[in-house]
């Protein structure tokens, strides 16, 4: 089996079993907790739905279409980032191979910052960041700042 399907079957898994947590057409609202930079609360209006550890992965800025990862935006906590660097150390699973995919996967993990002029292309950042770290799923909020930041969900402490 190719890299390309278990990567794909692997999102189809981790989609299905999240899907069972939040249901992906409600758009829900986030709250980090103050105390602790890994704790995020996700609530449907006013009622909460879950508490989770989570990683910052990236961002995706809306107006410029680039990708940043974590690691070099500077002032984050360090904590929230070390799914990130070890994410980026595997590159070369993704080394001399023609499909456009996994040139898009070895592009991606080799920079610090990426041009992307295509949403599919987002969805392939999903669906790396979710096969090459233990994360359950990754949640995409906008920010007011026109940026999509993409938070990897760790584990779950409580559900609702």
């Amino acid at each position: 089996m190719s890299i390309i399907n278990n990567i794909d079957k692997n999102f189809e898994k981790k989609y299905k079993k999240f899907s069972k947590y939040l249901d992906p057409k409600i758009n829900y609202n986030i709250e980090f907790d103050k105390e602790k930079p890994n704790l995020l609360y996700i609530y449907n209006g006013k009622k909460n739905i879950l508490k989770a550890e989570f990683q910052f992965i990236g961002l995706f800025k809306n107006r410029s279409s680039n990708w940043v990862w974590s690691n070099i935006i500077s002032g984050v906590n360090k904590r929230l980032i070390k799914t990130t660097k070890i994410i980026k150390k595997s590159s070369h699973l993704f080394e001399n191979m023609k499909n456009e995919e996994i040139q898009f996967y070895h592009q991606l993990l080799t920079n610090d910052s990426l041009y992307i002029d295509d949403d599919k292309y987002l969805n392939l950042i999903t669906k790396i960041v979710l096969y090459l770290s233990n994360g359950l799923f990754i949640l995409t909020p906008i920010s007011n700042r026109n940026y999509s930041q993409y938070l990897l969900i760790t584990k779950i402490i409580t559900k609702e």
